[in-house]
């Protein structure tokens, strides 16, 4: 190659952990709301208002994790 690597080979491996890490974080986010609703809403247990508060607060965390790390992969 003249010049160096190409772009491409150069992104292609950085790429590949990037949807390996979003992957694991999708999967970690679906078991976490997943337990969530089975332990809480499904059997019909009422939450008082600060673990419901505290249980919104986790997923609006996860959610933006989410959100920005596939901007990150989009924007590049």
């Amino acid at each position: 190659m003249v010049g160096g690597p190409k772009h491409d080979d150069v992104l292609g491996p950085k790429h590949l952990l990037t949807n390996a890490i979003t992957s694991k974080i999708d999967r970690r986010y679906g078991r976490l709301v997943g337990k969530k609703s089975r332990k809480y809403w499904k059997i019909g247990q009422e939450l008082d208002n600060g673990q419901t508060r505290r249980i919104r607060e986790k997923n609006s965390i996860l959610e933006s994790l989410l959100t920005s790390r596939v901007t990150c992969t989009a924007d590049q």
